[in-house]
């Protein structure tokens, strides 16, 4: 996993580089770049999930790769790709279950289209982001007959950020909430299991 997640960086920092050679940023109609940060995730249970489990939520990180495609001053699409590491967990007493801890999507692929509504040619300008985002958990399948993986997810996510742009590049500070409409569970003793986050990243584009 720390090698995966290595190389992604390697290549998201490739990419920013590449970004930094561009002279004009406010004038391109696309332009690419990288983004990383945290994310805090947590699980909505359903009314039907065992009273005697306990659940636990903590902050993840996150790394991606970013495009933006202009439509106007004011709108622009922006897809991404990112790799994010959740810790989220069920916790279950050893007598009651072989797998004392079910961990939910510890690791996902993210692929979001988000539309963006901000002022792109003033060099500080505030925005608001709204989009689809399908979450592919990476641990889907269950490696044993006592590990149990995770669903795959669709979610609507909300945001909002501060784009800053300099000579050679744009920086945003990125605040989204990300709200999870599938059930991702696959452990028997739980009936449905929602997963919500809140993330913040910094992008970096050319």
């Amino acid at each position: 996993m720390i090698k995966l997640a290595s190389a992604c960086l390697i290549c998201c920092l490739s990419i920013g580089a590449s970004a930094q050679n561009i002279n004009n940023v406010s004038d391109k109609k696309s332009s690419y770049g990288f983004n990383i940060g945290l994310n805090y995730s947590y699980l909505l249970k359903d009314a039907a999930t065992p009273t005697d489990v306990s659940f636990a939520n903590d902050l993840g990180f996150r790394l991606g790769v970013l495009a933006n495609y202009k439509i106007s001053r004011f709108t622009a699409i922006s897809p991404k790709a990112e790799l994010a590491f959740y810790n989220s967990s069920i916790n279950f007493s050893e007598t009651q279950n072989t797998q004392p801890t079910y961990h939910v999507m510890p690791m996902a692929v993210e692929v979001m289209t988000h539309f963006v509504f901000r002022d792109d040619l003033k060099k500080l300008s505030p925005y608001f982001l709204i989009g689809p985002n399908v979450r592919i958990p990476l641990n889907e399948k269950a490696e044993s007959i006592t590990d149990f993986g995770t669903g795959w997810d669709f979610a609507i996510d909300f945001g909002i950020g501060l784009e800053k742009a300099f000579k050679h590049f744009r920086f945003a500070p990125e605040l989204r909430y990300s709200y999870g409409f599938r059930n991702v569970n696959q452990h028997p003793k739980i009936s449905a299991l929602q997963l919500h986050n809140v993330v913040l990243v910094f992008n970096l584009r050319g």
